[in-house]
């Protein structure tokens, strides 16, 4: 089964997967970069660049056109999936320096994992083109890597390890909690944090009117998910 969707539009699409079993398949689309929020459950994500464990907090970012798998721990899996149609990246935080509002080195990326032979087993990997889906077939497990060199990849991060940016005198726009964005999607982490506490200060958020584009605001354990 794949994932249900629950809000698209040309640019960018909101499912969600309660995947209880290994996928039988290896996946690949080609219309997007992917993300994957995990709410509950455990187990991993196999992919061409190497597995990635996963646990509940964790955003695991799949690159447009890598091949990945899905095998869960157990059958109570929850992820919430962001599809977008242009690079899905972490935005510059400019003044604010490069571990803010986390450390780049608690981002984990997989390392190359050599699978066992399984000689005369066919592997089939599922292709998402065009929204529509085809399949091809491989004599070999297209996960099988000894070695990888790039700087386009999958990675991991948990949501613990971010740190919320705080402002004691003006209410913050939602840029500055941006997780990853492009010109159509925004990813935010709206974390617990102190309110604004001097005297005078502007609590009330920010006044924005989007008179050219629609705009949807999902909120998911603490992560706002905007999209036009």
């Amino acid at each position: 089964g794949f994932p249900l969707p629950l809000f698209e539009n040309d640019t960018c699409r909101i499912l969600l997967s309660r995947r209880s079993a290994a996928m039988p398949y290896y996946f690949r689309t080609v219309d997007g970069d992917e993300a994957f929020f995990v709410h509950r459950g455990s187990g991993r994500f196999d992919t061409e660049f190497g597995p990635l464990a996963y646990e509940p907090g964790d955003w695991i970012v799949i690159p447009k056109a890598v091949t990945y798998r899905v095998v869960p721990h157990g059958a109570d899996n929850a992820f919430l999936i962001v599809e977008s149609a242009r690079e899905l990246v972490v935005p510059d935080y400019g003044l604010l320096g490069r571990h803010a509002p986390f450390d780049p080195t608690v981002i984990t990326v997989p390392e190359p994992c050599a699978q066992p032979d399984a000689e005369g087993r066919e592997h089939e990997v599922v292709i998402r083109h065009s929204r529509t889906y085809s399949s091809i077939v491989y004599p070999f497990d297209p996960c099988d890597v000894e070695g990888w060199k790039g700087d386009l990849f999958p990675f991991k991060l948990n949501i613990r390890d971010w740190n919320p940016i705080l402002s004691d005198d003006v209410h913050l726009p939602p840029t500055v909690h941006q997780f990853l964005a492009n010109d159509d999607v925004m990813v935010c982490h709206f974390l617990p944090r102190p309110a604004e506490g001097r005297p005078g200060a502007e609590r009330v958020p920010c006044y924005h009117r989007n008179a050219d584009y629609d705009e949807i605001a999902l909120f998911h354990g603490g992560t706002f998910l905007g999209f036009e």
